[in-house]
C-alpha cells in the first residue's frame, strides 16, 4: 500500500487515492492470475479485500456513503470465500499440531485426506461462475468509484482520528482474562488487529524504521489470534456427527496445549503493541506528520523526489591515543615488582607454612608469581595428654616403702 505522501498545502488525498487503486489492482491481478490455484486465488481475494475495507473504514467520515456501501459489499463476497477458507484454516491447525509429536502418522494422514476433500468441495462451490462475474463487477465499480472521491478535501487531521479510532476499537476488545475468552471474542480482536495492521502501512513512510516495527509486531498478533481461529475451525469439525468425530478424544487435548499457548504470546504481543492510550497515539501520529511537513521537499511515500543533501563538515582529526600496555608490564622497576610480591606472600604467609615462604617475606626476594612453589605444611607433632591413672593402680607395682614414705609426707 502506497504510504503517505505530504502533498501541496498539507493535503493527503493524492497519497490514498494512490493507496486505493493500488490495491484494487492488486486484486484484479490475483483474480486473473490462471497458473494460480482455486484456493490460493480465494486467500488472495481474501487478503485484498481485508486491506480495501481497512482503507475503507479509515476514510469512513470524508467519503460517508460511499465507503459503508463498498465496505458492505467486499463483506458479502468475503463471506462468501469463507467456507474454502475454512477447509484451508483447519489444514494449517493440524500443520501446527503436528508439532506436538502426540498424533499416530497414520492418524494425520487420514485427517489431512479428509479435510482436502472437504477443501475441493467447498472450493467447487465456493468459487463458481456467478462468484467471479460477481467479483469482476465490484472490481469496476470501486475502481470507477474512487474518481468520485473527494480526495483533495481530505487532510491528514482527518486520517490521525481514523486511525485513533480504529486503534481504540481494538484496544477496547482485549481481554481481560485471555484463558476464559473465547474464540468469538478472539476472532473479533483479530479482524480488528488486521485493520489496524493495514491503516498503518499508509503512515508507515513517516517513521520507516518504526513502521516496520509496529507492522510486524501486528502481523504477528495477527498470526497468533488467526492460530487460534484455525485451530476454532479444527475443534469444530471434531463435534459429533462430524467429518473428524471419530478423532476427537485424540485431537482435543492437544488443540488445547497449542491454544494456550498462542493465547499467552497473544497476550504479551498485545500488551505491547497497544500500551498507549488512543489520544496519545493520535497525538502522537500528527506529530510525526508536522515534522515531516517542516522538511522541505520531502516525499514520504517514496517517491522521486529527494531533500537536498547536507554539506558534509570535515571530520575533526582525534588525537592518537597511546595504546597501553598489558598489566603485566605495568610495574616496571624493581622495587614495584618487590612490593607486589612482598604483598601476594603476605596473603600467602600464615600460621603453619614453610620456613622458605617466611624467609623469602621477611628478605623481600622478588618472586616469579606463576614459579612460586608450595610446599606442604608440615603438620608439629601432637602432644597428647597424660591420662593420670587411679591412686590404686599407680601403687601397683611399686616398693611398699615407696608408698609409705608418700603417705608419710
Amino acid at each position: 500500500m502506497v504510504g503517505a505522501n505530504k502533498g501541496h498545502g498539507g493535503g493527503f488525498g493524492d497519497s490514498l487515492g494512490a493507496a486505493a487503486r493500488e490495491t484494487i489492482a492488486a486484486g484484479v491481478l490475483i483474480f486473473e492470475d490462471s497458473t494460480k490455484t482455486d484456493a490460493e486465488v480465494v486467500h488472495g481475494l481474501r487478503r485484498t479485500l481485508k486491506r480495501w475495507r481497512a482503507l475503507l473504514r479509515l476514510l469512513a467520515d470524508p467519503l460517508g456513503d460511499i465507503s459503508k456501501h463498498l465496505r458492505t459489499e467486499a463483506r458479502d463476497l468475503m463471506r462468501g470465500l469463507a467456507h474454502a477458507r475454512d477447509a484451508q484454516s483447519a489444514l494449517d491447525a493440524l500443520k501446527d499440531l503436528r508439532r506436538s509429536d502426540t498424533l499416530a502418522p497414520p492418524s494425520l494422514a487420514t485427517i489431512e485426506e479428509r479435510l482436502n476433500d472437504i477443501k475441493r468441495k467447498a472450493e467447487a462451490s465456493a468459487m463458481t461462475d456467478a462468484m467471479r462475474e460477481r467479483i469482476r463487477r465490484y472490481f469496476d465499480y470501486a475502481a470507477l468509484s474512487i474518481d468520485r472521491w473527494p480526495l483533495q478535501q481530505i487532510k491528514f487531521s482527518t486520517v490521525a482520528g481514523g486511525l485513533s479510532s480504529t486503534y481504540r476499537r481494538a484496544r477496547s476488545l482485549i481481554p481481560e482474562d485471555w484463558a476464559a475468552a473465547d474464540a468469538e471474542e478472539l476472532h473479533t480482536l483479530r479482524r480488528r488487529v488486521v485493520e489496524h495492521r493495514h491503516q498503518m502501512d499508509v503512515i508507515e513512510p513517516l517513521w520507516p524504521r518504526l513502521g516496520e516495527v509496529w507492522a510486524r509486531e501486528a502481523q504477528r498478533l495477527r498470526n497468533r489470534l488467526g492460530a487460534c481461529q484455525d485451530l476454532a475451525v479444527l475443534e469444530g469439525l471434531t463435534a459429533p456427527h462430524q467429518p473428524l468425530a471419530h478423532w476427537r478424544s485424540r485431537l482435543a487435548p492437544v488443540i488445547a496445549a497449542r491454544k494456550a499457548a498462542h493465547i499467552t504470546a497473544s497476550a504479551r504481543l498485545a500488551g505491547r503493541l497497544f500500551a498507549e492510550k488512543p489520544k496519545a497515539f493520535q497525538h502522537r501520529v500528527e506529530a510525526l506528520w508536522t515534522s515531516g511537513k517542516d522538511v522541505p521537499e520531502i516525499d514520504l511515500a517514496g517517491a522521486a523526489h529527494t531533500a537536498p543533501a547536507r554539506k558534509s563538515k570535515p571530520a575533526k582529526k582525534t588525537p592518537r591515543r597511546r595504546k597501553t600496555r598489558p598489566v603485566k608490564r605495568l610495574l616496571r622497576t624493581k622495587k614495584q615488582r618487590r612490593a607486589r610480591k612482598s604483598l601476594q606472600l603476605r596473603k600467602r604467609a600464615r600460621p603453619g607454612k614453610s620456613a622458605r615462604v617466611k624467609k623469602a617475606l621477611r628478605a623481600r626476594k622478588p618472586m616469579r608469581a606463576r614459579k612460586i612453589i608450595r610446599v606442604k605444611k608440615i603438620r608439629k607433632p601432637v602432644r597428647r595428654k597424660k591420662v593420670r591413672k587411679p591412686r590404686k593402680q599407680r601403687r601397683a607395682g611399686k616398693p611398699r616403702s615407696v608408698i609409705k614414705r608418700r603417705t608419710r609426707k
